[in-house]
C-alpha cells in the first residue's frame, strides 16, 4: 500500500531495506494526520525488534502487533519499544493493549525526563489532561540521556538486568562554542548500532533516533505550528538551538529520509528547506500563550462563537453577490453579472464551513473534546483563508463587510498560534466615530448624483452601480436616531474594531426585530461611554444569546467593556472606552 499525498520514498505497512543498513528492514505505519495517534516504524535487526512510537490507537497496535510476533517467532529476540517523547499520542497504547502483557520482555526506552513523566503519570507534561486520557503509571527501564551517566565515555550497559547485550556510548558533538549536540551511540550487535539525539523544544523529551540513512524526527517538523507551539514542555529557545542541530545532523550524516511523528515521509533536501523556513518563523514566536485545557476551553468557545459569525457574514455577502447578479442579468449585463458572481469560491465556503458545523455537532454532542474543537476551528479557518481572496470584492461590497471577514479569520488564527490578536489603539473623536457607523447603515454608498456624474467613464460607472444594487438599508422602516454628547470628546480605542463593533450590534438588533433605536455617547470622569438602547414587541429578546463571550471579546480587542441588561421589553448595551 502506498503512502498517501504522492510519497514514494518507502512504501506503507510493508517490509522493505531499511537505506543504509544492509543489515536492518523496515515496517512504517502512516498515519493521516490528526490528532489521536502517531505513525508507527518497525525496524528488525540480527539482534533486535525496534518499535518506534506505537502510537495511541488499539487498532493500529493490532497489525503492529501481528508483525511483531511473526519477526519474533522466526527469529527471538529482543523487543526495545523507542519513544520519541512523552505526548499521549505517541505512547498511550501501551498501558491497555494485550501486546504489552504478552511481551512483558518489552524494553520501553525514552529520554530520561519523558520517563520520569510516564513513571509519575504526568497528564500535563504528556497531553493527557487535553484529551482528557487517563494514565497510569509506567516503568520506563531505558532511560537514555540520564544525568548520571553524562560523563561516560566508554561503552556501558544502560539496563544490565534485563538487556545486558545493549550498550551505549556519550558521542556529543560540539557544533558551536554554545551549542553542544547530545547524543548516544546504542549498540545492540556487531551489525546492530542506531544513534539517539536529543533535540527538545517540541518537549523537553524529544528524541531524534537515526537507524542507517532514515532520522526518526518525532514532532519536530511541527514544533512551530498552530496549535503545537505553546504545549507544556515547549521552548522557543530549545527549538531554534535544535534546528540547528538538526541541520547539523542533516548536513553530516549520510541521512535520505525523515520520518515524522505524523504524515507522509520526506527526503533529507525537503526536510532541510521545511527547518529552515521554520527557523525563521520560531525567531517570532515569542511570549505566546501555554496550551492548557484552559486555553482549550476558551479557544473552543471562541471558535464556535467566531464560526458562527464568519459564516453569517459570508452569508450576507454571497446574498448581495447574488442579488447584484441577479439584477444585472435582467439589465443585460450579463458579462458584469458573470464577474461578480465569480468574486467568491461560494460553494468551496458553503461546503468548508458544513464541515465544521458537522464536527461542532460532535462536539456538543460530547464526541470530540475542547482541544479537537479548536484546532478543527484552525484547520477549517486556514482553509477559508486560502478560498477568501478579497481581491475587487471590496469594489463592490461594503468596506466594512470585507474587512470583518478578513479580520475573523485573522484573529482566530492569531488566538489559535498562541497570541493576542493586534489592537491598534489611538485617539479619535467618539460622536464622528459613532455618526459614520450610523451613516455606513442608514445611506447609500452611491448617491444618485454620484451615478450621473459618473456616466462618462463605463467602468467606474458600472463599479457604483453594482455597489448601489447591493446595497441593503438596514433601518429602511425605522431609522435608527442618535444623540451625540454636548461637548465632543475623544477616546482611545482601536478605531476599525470598535467601528465593526457599534455596526455589528446595530445590524443583528434591527435584524432581531429591534425598534426605536436609539444611540447615545457620553463621557464621565476618564471614562467614554456609548449607549445602544432598542425596544421589541414581544418579551423574549434574544440578544445577544449564546454570543455573548464573542461579543465581549470583541469589545476587549476594541479596547473596551462591553455589558448588557434587560429591562421589561427592552435592552441596553453599553460600551465603556477610556477617555482622553
Amino acid at each position: 500500500m502506498r503512502l498517501t499525498h504522492g510519497s514514494d520514498l518507502l512504501e506503507n505497512q510493508r517490509w522493505q531495506p531499511v537505506p543504509g543498513d544492509e543489515h536492518a528492514e523496515i515496517f512504517p505505519y502512516i498515519r493521516k494526520v490528526d490528532t489521536n495517534s502517531s505513525n508507527s516504524y518497525i525496524i528488525s535487526t540480527p539482534a533486535q525488534i525496534i518499535l518506534i512510537d506505537p502510537g495511541g490507537l488499539s487498532g493500529q497496535m493490532d497489525l503492529l502487533a501481528i508483525e511483531i510476533e511473526r519477526i519474533h517467532n522466526l527469529n527471538p529476540r529482543p523487543v526495545f519499544v523507542y519513544l520519541t517523547h512523552t505526548h499521549v499520542d505517541h505512547f498511550v497504547v501501551i498501558q491497555s493493549h494485550p501486546f504489552f502483557k504478552r511481551q512483558e520482555g518489552a524494553i520501553i526506552a525514552a529520554h530520561a525526563s519523558g520517563a520520569t513523566n510516564l513513571g509519575t503519570a504526568d497528564t500535563a507534561t504528556t497531553q493527557a489532561d487535553l484529551f482528557q486520557i487517563r494514565l497510569t503509571p509506567l516503568h520506563v527501564p531505558m532511560q537514555l540521556f540520564a544525568p548520571n551517566l553524562e560523563q561516560e565515555t566508554d561503552f556501558f550497559e544502560i539496563c544490565p538486568r534485563i538487556a545486558p547485550c545493549v550498550r551505549v556510548q556519550e558521542s556529543d558533538v560540539k557544533i558551536q562554542d554554545n551549542l553542544v549536540l547530545k547524543r548516544q551511540v546504542v549498540v545492540s550487535g556487531p551489525q546492530d548500532r542506531i544513534e539517539v539525539y536529543h533535540l527538545p523544544g517540541h518537549s523537553k523529551d524529544s528524541i531524534c533516533i537515526r537507524v542507517g540513512g532514515l532520522l526518526f524526527i518525532g514532532d519536530l517538523l511541527f514544533a512551530a505550528s498552530p496549535g503545537i507551539a505553546g504545549l507544556r514542555g515547549w521552548s522557543q529557545q530549545e527549538l531554534l538551538a535544535s534546528l540547528h542541530k538538526v541541520h547539523w545532523i542533516l548536513e553530516h550524516e549520510d541521512i535520505r529520509i525523515c520520518c515524522p511523528g505524523h504524515g507522509r515521509l520526506i527526503s533529507s533536501t525537503t526536510a532541510e528547506a521545511i527547518f529552515a523556513t521554520m527557523e525563521k518563523e520560531t525567531y517570532f514566536l515569542t511570549e505566546i500563550q501555554e496550551i492548557n485545557p484552559e486555553w482549550a476551553k476558551q479557544t473552543a468557545r471562541y471558535a464556535n462563537d467566531l464560526m458562527n459569525r464568519v459564516a453569517e457574514t459570508f452569508t450576507i455577502i454571497a446574498g448581495r453577490c447574488y442579488r447584484a447578479a441577479h439584477i444585472l442579468e435582467e439589465l443585460e449585463e450579463t458579462g458584469v453579472a458573470e464577474n461578480l458572481s465569480g468574486l467568491l469560491c461560494l460553494d468551496a465556503i458553503d461546503s468548508i464551513l458544513a464541515d465544521f458545523h458537522r464536527f461542532n455537532e460532535d462536539y456538543r454532542a460530547g464526541k470530540q473534546r475542547d482541544v479537537h474543537l479548536a484546532l478543527k476551528a484552525g484547520q477549517i479557518t486556514a482553509k477559508l483563508e486560502a478560498v477568501y481572496r478579497t481581491g475587487q470584492l471590496d469594489l463592490v461590497i461594503d468596506p466594512h463587510l470585507v474587512k470583518r471577514a478578513e479580520r475573523l479569520l485573522s484573529d482566530y488564527m492569531t488566538l489559535f498560534r498562541g497570541f493576542r490578536p493586534m489592537i491598534e489603539r489611538e485617539e479619535f473623536d467618539l460622536d464622528t466615530l459613532v455618526g459614520h457607523c450610523i451613516g455606513t447603515l442608514v445611506s447609500p454608498p452611491c448617491s444618485d448624483e454620484d451615478l450621473i456624474s459618473l456616466a462618462d467613464d463605463e467602468t467606474l460607472y458600472r463599479q457604483a452601480l453594482v455597489k448601489r444594487l447591493v446595497y441593503v438599508p438596514v433601518f429602511e422602516e425605522d431609522p435608527v436616531s442618535f444623540d451625540p454628547s454636548e461637548y465632543p470628546f475623544g477616546v482611545v480605542a482601536d478605531r476599525e474594531r470598535l467601528t465593526d463593533l457599534i455596526i455589528g450590534i446595530l445590524e443583528e438588533l434591527a435584524g432581531i426585530g429591534g425598534k426605536k433605536i436609539t444611540v447615545t455617547d457620553k463621557k464621565e470622569t476618564n471614562c467614554g461611554f456609548v449607549t445602544i438602547d432598542a425596544e421589541f414587541s414581544g418579551e423574549e429578546i434574544n440578544f445577544p444569546g449564546e454570543g455573548l463571550g464573542f461579543r465581549i471579546k470583541e469589545c476587549e480587542l476594541s479596547g473596551g467593556f462591553f455589558s448588557c441588561e434587560k429591562e421589561g421589553s427592552g435592552i441596553s448595551i453599553v460600551i465603556e472606552l477610556p477617555a482622553v
